[in-house]
């Protein structure tokens, strides 16, 4: 029997309701704007085997990455640069040409993934301040403690926040940073996601370090000091977004000053856009970046990454006319992301749209990539709504890259894609067995 026909054969004899459930998910404080993040009672459950293969594709895949990011770097900032070609705004490229202190462009970051018939696709990089390690860690508790865990398990778990903060740490450390640093989270303070700040700073408390919680508005940089209402400020786990950065500069000022004046360990930095933008996956895809890249890595890009170019047939530096004239005649077969849009936001896929809409899409100027679309990994799961009747779900699989490194596995639930939280996902934790088949 696998593991997740025990969890379910488990779950029918259970006295535990869907109401109670959801409101043990309330109580444990896993919440998106105040109403349950996890709706389904059973985790994903992975084989180890399944999670070495993907530690391996992304240890390769980061290899790739740190490539491009060097590739970008040389290139400079300016007009015409690589930096412009994947999509960054004159705005975005003056931040990041700001030196950080260290030389990691995204310290924390997540990758999503869907895997139809378990081939891992990774469809995007999150490289700026993604969400869900404290969601994620707080769930994995729940079930753990869930009765069913006993009849079903033993099962192994990540815990993404430990190694989060050994990362935050060891940044503070190469930013030149002496003892335990003064730590805050930063990001506005009416955001949905906001449940994940305090999860993530109680998890950081238990290992001994304090971590407040600030609205960018609470800051203030004086005499060459970065401070909010306790005092002093060290390190900042920036969760605030490059792009409200830059569309509320006086209420970042703070921040940003003391960022510029390097008074602060800014983690992720500035410099997250050069890997965030979806335009990366062109850059990887490029003729320019295949000269660079070794055989492993090739093969893990030809093979797990969806093929990706910039939307547009004139690009002079990534450009691919062909694939661009294939979207024009196959639309089915792609779907169109903005480079630096989160949430869904922005996506279209080419099935969804008419022809005209389609052809309008890729007429406008705004920095946009085509993708292929990848085929839907969908699995059954229990809905504690519905008196755990089950319903096919759509699975997006995230793993943490933390320094790197796998570091655990966020996993989104929907009806259909996109897979987002913004637009009515919900998460179930990851379970690892040594005898599940999937």
């Amino acid at each position: 029997m696998d593991a997740s026909t025990a969890w379910r054969n488990a779950l029918q004899n259970s006295p535990i309701s869907g109401k109670e459930f959801l409101a043990q998910v309330g109580q444990a404080g896993v919440l998106f704007d105040g109403k349950p993040l996890c709706v389904h009672r059973q985790p994903l459950f992975l084989s180890e085997q399944q999670v070495q293969e993907m530690a391996r594709i992304l240890a390769v895949f980061h290899g790739a990455v740190r490539k491009a990011k060097r590739m970008l770097l040389q290139d400079g900032f300016e007009e015409g640069a690589l930096a412009e070609c994947i999509g960054l705004s004159a705005s975005q490229r003056e931040l990041a040409a700001i030196e950080p202190g260290y030389a990691s462009a995204s310290v924390l970051s997540r990758v999503d993934c869907f895997c139809p018939k378990g081939h891992p696709w990774i469809l995007e990089l999150n490289a700026e301040s993604p969400t869900g390690m404290g969601y994620t860690d707080a769930l994995t508790d729940l079930m753990r403690d869930d009765p069913l865990f006993a009849h079903a398990g033993p099962f192994g778990a990540f815990r993404s926040t430990d190694a989060a903060l050994r990362a935050l740490l060891s940044t503070y450390s190469e930013w030149g940073g002496q003892g335990f640093p003064q730590m805050a989270i930063v990001d506005f303070l009416d955001v949905p996601t906001r449940g994940d700040f305090h999860l993530i700073a109680q998890s950081f408390e238990r290992h001994g370090i304090v971590c407040s919680i600030l609205d960018p508005r609470d800051l203030s940089f004086e005499s060459g000091i970065l401070s909010g209402p306790g005092g002093p400020i060290d390190l900042v786990y920036r969760r605030v977004l490059v792009q409200d950065i830059l569309q509320r500069p006086a209420e970042c000022k703070a921040l940003l000053d003391a960022y510029r004046a390097g008074a602060v360990c800014l983690v992720n930095s500035l410099r997250t856009p050069l890997l965030h933008s979806k335009g990366l996956f062109a850059l990887l895809h490029s003729s320019r970046m295949q000269e660079v890249l070794s055989s492993a890595e090739k093969k893990v890009i030809a093979e797990h990454l969806p093929f990706t170019v910039m939307a547009s047939s004139s690009t002079e530096k990534l450009g691919a006319p062909e694939a661009f004239d294939d979207a024009l005649m196959n639309r089915a077969e792609w779907v169109i992301k903005p480079v630096s849009q989160s949430g869904g936001q922005g996506v279209l896929f080419g099935e969804e749209a008419s022809q005209e809409a389609w052809e309008s899409r890729l007429s406008q100027p705004d920095p946009a990539v085509l993708q292929r679309v990848v085929p839907g990994w969908v699995q059954p799961f229990p809905d504690a709504r519905e008196a755990y009747a089950e319903k096919n779900c759509m699975v997006d699989l995230d793993p943490f890259l933390i320094r790197g490194r796998l570091a655990g596995f966020m996993c989104r639930l929907s009806q259909r894609a996109p897979v987002n939280v913004a637009q009515g996902a919900h998460l179930v934790p990851v379970f690892v067995s040594s005898g599940v088949d999937q």
